[in-house]
């Protein structure tokens, strides 16, 4: 059977146009502070109850440093770092990580799961949690 020009060029521009939806979501990531910001707008608008904390956990977001790597096992390491104590105080957390279509399911032992879309180079992640404010943040690769 032979094929046609056209039908060749649709084989390979389907090809290219496949592999360009294949996101490497393994990396180091840290919080976007802006747009995690926005992320508490919202939830503050959403839900008024907890607006009048609003300035704090944006206080508390900003003396905090986040750093999420995501390697290419499948394990996620992330250390939450408070830099307003004295001394710092550090957290660490090991967990899984696993794509699903364009979302990051990220799994630690004891707690909810969280998901994040794929955005490029962000992770708009959000995690259900008591405290509204903090369910939703996005993470910016370094």
């Amino acid at each position: 059977m032979r094929t046609t020009w056209l039908a060749r060029f649709q084989i390979v521009a389907v090809g290219l146009a496949l592999s360009g939806c294949r996101t490497s979501v393994a990396g180091h990531y840290q919080l976007d502070l802006e747009e995690t910001k926005r992320c508490v707008d919202k939830a503050a608008v959403d839900n008024p109850e907890d607006a009048h904390m609003k300035d704090g956990t944006v206080k508390l977001l900003a003396a905090t440093a986040l750093d999420m790597e995501l390697n290419q096992a499948g394990k996620m390491l992330s250390t939450t770092t408070l830099t307003s104590a004295s001394p710092p105080s550090a957290q660490r957390r090991d967990g899984t990580w696993k794509l699903e279509g364009t979302q990051v399911k990220i799994k630690v032992e004891g707690e909810a799961d969280t998901i994040c879309d794929v955005d490029g180079s962000r992770l708009r992640c959000q995690k259900p949690v008591l405290y509204t404010l903090f369910s939703h943040y996005v993470l910016v690769r370094k």
